[in-house]
């Protein structure tokens, strides 16, 4: 027997005689002294009876016999009232053994995640969870931790925080649609349509988790909510088992090219891009020349210089007035070939070398990495007569030729007056 009951003050005790359950019961009991005193009520086995049964059921049968023979009107009760819906927070733990799958409603979404430990901490219920995201490379399986508050009485097992998850569940098929979609997406770079009315990230996209760890200031994917807490990292796998998908987060980050800027996107608003093939076809411009651009860009970059990777890029001015369509080409070339258009104007790279640098630096590496054409509008200012009194200005210009000759890709400036140049 690796167990005896003791009873005190009319109050039954488990002692623990046996190392193997000892180190059990303290995983399960964190906050009991058990290793000193070894000694349970033992009530508190009534709490933790389905993991028991599940995960240690073979090593300890007669312990689990005697806890429901017991408890058996109890276990009874329980069972009546878990079966209608309602559920009281002493019963916590059996409603949520280890390894139960379950869901969470956090900031308007549904995150699915499977239950690794629980336990009582005072007046709150600790549930340690498990779900699984990515960084770009791997599947990671993260540890978070989350609680119920106490209440008394009766409340409805559909109005916790927390709730069971069923394989039979509609909501157990939209998660592991969305866990589908993940695992698609997760892993290496995509160029998609967000197709959500989100006010900072509709249209285009680039979903990029290893990009957006280098070139922001990354923050956790559930937005520092107080709810979940992100503990550590369990295992990294090169892949995510069937029965695993609706685990997936629900959120990727995402580079928007309308603003810039890197945002966290619902995945199940992730949709392949419809391109228009014919824009650049209908495009009014001289069939010599629109053959001569597609040629250049379609050609595969070899170097140009002897200078070891310099020159591998092609850069194309395009000059008119306002309304000739200098925008519009560029855009219906990167339609045709299914590139990112990395849109920006000379306002946003900064009024100093410093800023210059290091903005111009970013987005040639991204578009480099996401094979991007870029479009520089009104580059004006770079091109102008250089006094040798404009320090500021001349900066500007050695180091915007500089990072352009330098930059192993396709490049599309555009000016009001081509005189300049």
């Amino acid at each position: 027997m690796n167990y005896s009951i003791e009873e005190i003050n009319d109050m039954k005790y488990i002692r623990f005689l046996d190392g193997k359950l000892l180190s059990i019961m303290q995983s399960y009991f964190p906050y009991e002294d058990l290793f000193r005193n070894a000694v349970l009520p033992a009530r508190n086995l009534l709490s933790i009876l389905n993991n028991l049964k599940n995960n240690h059921g073979p090593y300890f049968p007669d312990l689990i016999n005697w806890v429901e023979e017991q408890y058996k009107d109890e276990i009874k009760l329980i069972q009546i009232i878990t079966n209608n819906g309602f559920i009281e927070f002493k019963n916590l733990a059996q409603l949520f053994p280890i390894g139960q799958n379950v869901y969470i409603k956090l900031d308007g979404t549904i995150i699915g995640a499977k239950v690794i430990m629980t336990y009582y901490d005072y007046e709150n219920f600790i549930i340690d969870l498990e779900v699984i995201n990515s960084d770009g490379y791997s599947f990671i399986y993260e540890k978070y931790y989350t609680f119920i508050d106490f209440w008394k009485g009766l409340c409805k097992i559909n109005k916790l925080p927390i709730i069971p998850l069923s394989k039979e569940d509609n909501i157990y098929n939209k998660l592991v649609a969305r866990g589908k979609k993940f695992i698609k997406y997760a892993i290496g770079h995509h160029f998609l349509q967000h197709s959500h009315s989100s006010k900072y990230s509709k249209g285009r996209i680039m979903v990029d988790i290893s990009n957006y760890k280098n070139y922001s200031l990354a923050s956790s994917i559930f937005n520092n909510n107080c709810y979940l807490e992100y503990l550590e990292d369990i295992k990294i796998n090169d892949d995510v088992k069937e029965e695993e998908l609706f685990m997936c987060v629900s959120k990727l980050p995402a580079y928007s090219f309308t603003w810039k800027d890197w945002h966290f996107i619902d995945v199940e608003h992730l949709n392949e891009i419809t391109f228009d093939n014919e824009a650049f076809d209908k495009l009014v411009l001289d069939q010599e020349k629109k053959s001569i651009i597609e040629n250049i860009i379609k050609f595969e970059y070899s170097k140009t210089d002897i200078i070891n990777s310099k020159g591998d890029g092609y850069t194309f001015l395009l000059h008119g007035p306002s309304g000739v369509g200098k925008t519009l080409t560029v855009e219906a070339i990167s339609e045709k070939l299914h590139h990112p258009l990395y849109s920006i104007s000379t306002g946003e790279l900064g009024t100093n070398a410093k800023d210059l640098e290091n903005n111009l630096r970013n987005i040639f590496n991204l578009a480099y990495y996401w094979n991007a054409i870029i479009l520089i509008d009104e580059v004006d200012i770079f091109f102008e007569c250089q006094n040798v009194h404009e320090v500021n200005h001349n900066a500007l210009v050695c180091v915007f030729l500089r990072l352009l000759e330098y930059h192993q890709g396709i490049v599309f400036l555009t000016t009001n007056r081509g005189r300049n140049f």
